[in-house]
């Protein structure tokens, strides 16, 4: 497999519990809501590349997957600035039932260049968490940022309620804080 599709496929696979290995994602509740989705954000537009949705929390998680070692911070910023309700519209995302919502950014790259990723995104000032990905393993690096994305906020949601998110659980770092084995590249 070519190294630029190996985060992204890492995602995919820990998300789709429809192949060889485990996926920790999907025994917790998350599914691939979108690929590619193009969300207009303050003006300017940023591209998430996997959209995972976990309907029961009304978690929404902004993958972005890097196969080189440079982060580009504002595409960052605006990833950052992502609300629940952009990555609902844009990505066409059904959500079944009211339940509040949240969201937060994951950065994806090759374990190789996670500590350039993790660097770039502290010069940018982004707190954002890191998964790095290898043939064999999945690592969630900075595991605390996770927990810092749903900071309270007023949040109005399409079924005209409006909820602080300080609550909202952040269940990445609990479903990543371990070490899991994608698919080794072919």
């Amino acid at each position: 497999m070519e190294s630029r599709l190996v985060p992204v496929n890492a995602i995919l696979d820990l998300a789709l519990a429809d192949g060889l290995n485990p996926a920790p994602l999907a025994d917790a509740g998350w599914a691939v809501a979108a690929l590619e989705v193009p969300v207009r954000v303050n003006g300017e537009t940023v591209v998430c590349d996997v959209v995972l949705f976990n309907p029961q929390a009304g978690h929404l998680l902004a993958v972005e997957a890097k196969s080189g070692a440079n982060l580009e911070p504002e595409q960052g910023r605006r990833l950052t600035a992502l609300t629940p309700q952009l990555l609902v519209i844009a990505g066409g995302i059904t959500v079944p039932k009211p339940v509040p919502l949240c969201c937060e950014v994951l950065y994806a790259c090759l374990a190789d260049n996670a500590d350039r990723i993790c660097l770039g995104a502290d010069e940018a000032g982004l707190r954002v968490p890191v998964l790095a990905v290898s043939g064999s393993e999945a690592r969630l690096l900075r595991p605390e940022m996770a927990d810092r994305f749903c900071q309270p906020r007023s949040v109005r949601l399409p079924y005209g309620r409006t909820r602080s998110p300080g609550s909202c659980p952040s269940t990445t770092s609990r479903l990543l804080r371990h070490s899991t084995s994608p698919s080794a590249p072919s």
